[in-house]
């Protein structure tokens, strides 16, 4: 909130932090709107509800024709009365799994999940009468991105990438992600960022690998930890500005259109996304109505875009008489702007009176 915050005191308009509650309140004229983390006023309540339910923006995107990875919704009930198999039978492994409506920065969500065992121990611990789980086929040798859709404009491009860390032949993979942690944490001010944190997912990267916690990778070894490629589970952003082929950022404009949402996040999954998506594999794998603007806007690598002055831009241009407004009553930097609107206001009363 920190940016919208910057933005909305850089365009004049009054803004408060209520702490108490960790909303801020942005007054435009007579109209008071509110953020909460990333979620914006831009929005209306349904589209974000429709994105809040994985599966049900995977339905509709699929009926619109997007590429969405095939997948199955696994509720409490549908668990206890048919079988596993029956309910996988249409996916191939390996497969992903996460909360339907709340796997925010990662939170539980496991990838490459080979078989129906691995996925039944998954189930049998995160699956719960209030959060339904949502499997889908795990998709290979793809590319992660964020592309952030503002008004059916792409405002921001970055490559995402799990969690890893890189041999120096001489300390353990534990120790490397602590020192990495260190370096994290003098990020984290200004950046969204969690430290690397060992779960299942990176005892499984390492398993795979035939490494573990106390293994030594040779100088310059990049040890893959995680799949999931998010800054809440320790992965790192690539910001490419708002660098995509304009086919692809045509598609995707579209794909926000057909969810109702003007400001939106799509996860992206690709072979590259400078090359169309009509010569390559590709899928939409989520809709973030409340997308991490530092990830634009504060990258670790990458060009910086500032995404918060596009998007308090947006909310002014919804508004324009009422930005007036603000702009003529509440702004002292604004003296010359109202001697200006006076003279012109005085020079039209003088031509209808000649």
């Amino acid at each position: 909130m920190r940016l919208l915050y910057q933005s909305a005191r850089a365009f004049g308009l009054a803004v408060t932090y209520l702490s108490d509650i960790a909303y801020l309140k942005i007054t435009l004229g007579k109209h008071n709107f509110y953020t909460h983390c990333a979620i914006t006023p831009l929005n209306l309540g349904a589209s974000i509800f429709m994105c809040r339910a994985k599966y049900t923006t995977h339905l509709l995107l699929k009926k619109e024709g997007f590429n969405v990875p095939k997948s199955v919704l696994i509720t409490t009930k549908l668990y206890q009365t048919c079988s596993l198999n029956e309910l996988t039978a249409s996916l191939n492994f390996p497969v992903v799994a996460k909360p339907a409506f709340r796997s925010g920065r990662g939170r539980n969500i496991l990838c490459n999940i080979k078989n129906l065992n691995a996925l039944e121990d998954y189930l049998n611990h995160h699956l719960t009468d209030d959060n339904d789980i949502l499997v889908e086929e795990f998709q290979h040798n793809l590319r992660d991105y964020r592309v952030l859709i503002l008004d059916g404009h792409v405002i921001g491009v970055a490559e995402r990438f799990g969690a890893s860390v890189v041999g120096d032949g001489i300390h353990t993979i534990a120790a490397l992600i602590d020192q990495k942690n260190v370096i994290r944490a003098k990020l984290s001010g200004h950046m969204t960022i969690s430290p690397l944190c060992v779960d299942e997912e990176y005892l499984a990267c390492l398993a795979q690998a035939n490494l573990t916690l106390q293994s030594v990778p040779l100088k310059g070894q990049v040890v893959k930890l995680c799949h999931t490629a998010n800054t809440g589970r320790g992965g790192d952003v690539l910001s490419h500005g708002t660098n995509i082929h304009p086919y692809n950022a045509k598609r995707l404009s579209e794909a926000a259109h057909a969810l109702g949402i003007h400001l939106v996040g799509f996860d992206v999954l690709c072979e590259d996304i400078q090359q169309p998506f009509t010569h390559t594999r590709w899928f939409i794998l989520e809709a973030n109505f409340n997308a991490d603007l530092t990830l634009h806007e504060k990258p670790y690598q990458g060009p910086a875009v500032n995404v918060s002055k596009k998007i308090i831009w947006a909310l002014i241009k919804r508004y324009p008489l009422s930005y007036l407004y603000t702009l003529f009553y509440h702004r002292r930097l604004f003296f010359y702007f109202k001697i200006a609107t006076c003279i012109i206001f005085v020079s039209i009363l003088h031509r209808l009176s000649i």
